[in-house]
């Protein structure tokens, strides 16, 4: 049996999918599955973390960064967002050049608050590698 998934963005609808056998996602508890028939509830997103869309035999890999995931009686699943990327879409060069540039700015700086931003910035680039190198068969 499948579900529906539906992704939704502050810019509106980013995916609709139908026929989805499993949905895993960053839970701010750790990672989740979802399978179809699952209880409704509400999750929260992680700050960062890799969303993955099993359909049809195709897997799909994605960068989240927060949100909430709403299961849903009907079959249907919709996830709330402010940031998500697609794993095709994920520009390795850049995304390891600003790892490096976050992790210097750790390395380099006594602030509380720039060391917390830089550590957010490294997590989300690690988050974006992952998600490239999961999306091109690197598992």
């Amino acid at each position: 049996m499948s579900f529906k998934v539906v992704i939704l963005t502050p810019n509106g609808l980013y995916l609709e999918k139908e026929d989805v056998e499993e949905l895993y996602i960053p839970s701010s508890n750790g990672p989740m599955g979802i399978l179809s028939g699952y209880t409704p509830g509400y999750f929260k997103l992680g700050e960062a973390g890799i969303l993955k869309v099993k359909s049809k035999g195709r897997t799909l890999y994605f960068a989240v960064f927060g949100g909430f995931v709403e299961s849903k009686a009907d079959n249907k699943v919709m996830v709330v967002t402010g940031n998500i990327e697609a794993s095709d879409s994920i520009d390795s060069a850049r995304a390891i050049e600003a790892q490096k540039v976050a992790q210097s700015r750790i390395d380099e700086n006594k602030d509380a608050n720039t060391v917390r931003l830089a550590k957010l910035k490294l997590q989300r680039n690690l988050v974006r590698i992952s998600a490239k190198e999961l999306g091109q068969g690197h598992e």
